[in-house]
């Protein structure tokens, strides 16, 4: 839900309309919780991996939703999480941006339905009024390994946040949420370094605002109150960097050698590697595995690509002593200041990325949908526009992982 925000924000500040139809179980949060009326053969279950019969589940929705008012109404798609939900819009003749912001395979782990995943993306970049995109460096080399297409760079951007760095007297520095047991000794570690340096308070987040998704928890000026915050990474890109990035506050990282140290011992970024063992059908990369989790040269390469090792102006530390004298001596207001200045500076680089995307996906094409009277609409659509037919038999669903079911193989 919060790429859908960011997205639909930028849109209408472009003058565009974005209806936002959700099938995400946290999309009560916003209330953009699709009926079932608006998207009929689609619920919350079966979109995910369109399982058990895949390709029926595709047909049925295609004839379900060519009347629809809301598909009537709507030039263009925009699906990113799964990246693979694009599968079901591919018939309609909408233009489509597809937004990679997490692994390429979910929800198609095993080689079969990831082979025709990887073969639609290319097809994808082939196609008119389509345009293939990732917010992070990462995914978007993640994309290109594994299919050879480069997506667009399309950073979020957190323009909805309006909270702005307003560090006040006695708040401690935080630790943000971490998903490891390192991240939770380095609070201990922290907090015994803090001792030799007057005036260094620090707490983790939880204990600073107890709560989660369904209560409590913080607003995003009360983060903005904290002189800064240590983040130790559990996967390579998340919404929350970009907020905080937006906010101005000093983010503080380990540094990419601790990182990937980190990574080869006890696997810290535990929520970055997917699906292991997945295969590279269609092409050979010339880049180390991303999957791998006992390589240093791959580590040391994939990792570099994560938002905290590309955006400017992140502070970095080597262990809890070195990071208890930076928090201590840094000039936290500068750094802010840098962080907000090249916040700034983005914007109309931002804006002119996202016109060059609108041309692309509407000029001189005309919108509405596939004539609902063609024979064989369906099959028509996706060979005259894409080049792809599908299988007379279903695909196997087996997911040989599962990371949204805690199943990280």
């Amino acid at each position: 839900i919060a790429t859908a925000q960011d997205v639909g924000h930028t849109l209408r500040e472009l003058g565009q309309r974005f209806v936002e139809k959700s099938l995400s179980g946290a999309c009560a949060r916003r209330r953009t919780c699709a009926a079932p009326y608006e998207l009929p053969s689609l619920t919350r279950e079966a979109a995910f991996t369109l399982c058990p019969r895949p390709h029926a589940t595709r047909r049925a929705a295609y004839e379900a939703l060519r009347d629809s008012p809301l598909l009537a109404g709507a030039d263009g798609v925009v699906c990113s999480h799964p990246a693979a939900l694009c599968e079901v819009w591919l018939p309609f003749n909408k233009s489509i941006l597809l937004i990679v912001t997490a692994n390429l395979e979910l929800a198609r782990e095993n080689a079969e339905r990831w082979k025709e995943w990887l073969q639609t993306v290319v097809a994808f970049s082939h196609a008119p009024r389509v345009v293939v995109a990732a917010n992070n460096r990462y995914d978007q080399a993640y994309v290109e390994h594994f299919t050879g297409v480069r997506p667009l760079y399309l950073p979020t951007l957190a323009n909805y946040i309006t909270a702005r760095y307003r560090p006040l007297p006695g708040k401690p520095v935080l630790l943000a949420r971490s998903h490891h047991a390192l991240g939770r000794k380095l609070l201990s570690d922290l907090r015994r370094a803090s001792r030799e340096h007057r005036g260094l308070r620090v707490s983790s987040i939880e204990e600073a605002y107890p709560g989660n998704a369904n209560g409590g928890g913080y607003e995003y000026t009360q983060l903005a109150s904290h002189p800064a915050i240590v983040v130790v990474p559990y996967t390579k890109s998340t919404m929350t960097f970009f907020e905080l990035y937006r906010m101005g506050i000093p983010i503080f990282v380990p540094s990419l050698e601790l990182l990937v140290r980190w990574e080869l011992q006890r696997h810290v970024m535990s929520e970055r590697v997917y699906w292991r063992h997945a295969p590279s059908p269609l092409r050979r990369p010339s880049t180390p595995n991303p999957n791998s989790l006992q390589d240093p040269t791959a580590l040391e390469h994939w990792i570099r690509l994560s938002d905290p090792y590309v955006y400017p102006h992140v502070q970095y530390f080597d262990s809890a002593d070195d990071l208890a004298v930076k928090l201590a001596s840094v000039d936290l207001r500068d750094v802010s200041a840098r962080m907000q200045r090249h916040s700034a500076e983005m914007q109309p680089v931002m804006r002119q990325k996202w016109r060059a995307v609108l041309r692309k996906l509407f000029h001189g094409r005309p919108s509405g949908s596939w004539p609902c009277g063609e024979a064989g609409g369906f099959d028509a659509a996706l060979r005259s526009r894409f080049g792809l037919t599908l299988s007379a038999s279903e695909p196997d669903c087996t997911r040989n992982s599962a990371p949204d079911l805690g199943q990280w193989n």
